[in-house]
């Protein structure tokens, strides 16, 4: 545990402040330490986005209402990792404090492990009586907290994961014309059906 942050003690001197293991945003979206998060901020010029690192999740409440916000890691959109293809995210010396409720989507992140240099190393021992195989488990050493990659291919918030990896963005009919040309390739007779017939027999959520 930590001790109140300054932040959070000014400008909630009569509230009672405490940290707090996890939150939950919505339905399969849980927030905890070293989780990665896109947030909105309101600013004298506009708004912006910012993609931060949990680092610890606090509660302030005061009689019947209770508020949470999060102390982070700012982290910047680095070039895009010749290994695997996808986004890197480089860590600032920015810490942000802000409200849960400017959390707009969690993104789903694994670190660089080609930077990092880190190792995999021998784990626990499984010691459960009836378990076949090596007794030795391994697992890999992450090395520092600098770099991360962004996945692609998420999908999880997928149009914020392919905006921040500077990928086109596909949506419902860009499916559907999609799915009709795979067809059309594959089909063994084509016919002369025109396009728009086509796509009338797919399903109506999809256009």
């Amino acid at each position: 545990m930590e001790g109140v942050p300054d932040f959070l003690q000014r400008r909630f001197p009569h509230h009672k402040i405490k940290q707090i293991h996890q939150l939950r945003l919505l339905q399969h979206d849980v927030l905890k330490k070293d989780y990665f998060v896109l947030v909105k901020k309101n600013t004298s010029s506009g708004s912006t986005k910012d993609i931060e690192c949990v680092e610890s999740i606090w509660s302030a409440s005061l009689e019947h209402q209770t508020r949470y916000f999060v102390r982070a890691r700012r982290f910047l959109q680095g070039p895009i990792n010749p290994f695997c293809q996808m986004r890197e995210l480089d860590v600032t010396s920015h810490v942000d404090y802000f409200e849960a409720s400017d959390i707009v989507a969690c993104l789903n992140t694994q670190h660089n492990c080609q930077s990092g240099r880190c190792q995999v190393v021998k784990g626990s021992r499984n010691k459960g009586p009836n378990y076949e195989g090596t007794q030795t488990t391994l697992k890999i050493r992450h090395n520092d907290k600098k770099s991360f990659i962004l996945n692609s291919a998420s999908l999880q918030d997928p149009v914020t994961h392919r905006e921040l990896a500077g990928l086109n963005t596909y949506y419902h009919l860009n499916w559907a014309t999609a799915i009709e040309t795979g067809r059309a390739r594959w089909r063994p007779n084509p016919t002369n059906q025109t396009s728009q017939t086509r796509a009338s027999s797919l399903a109506p959520s999809l256009i």
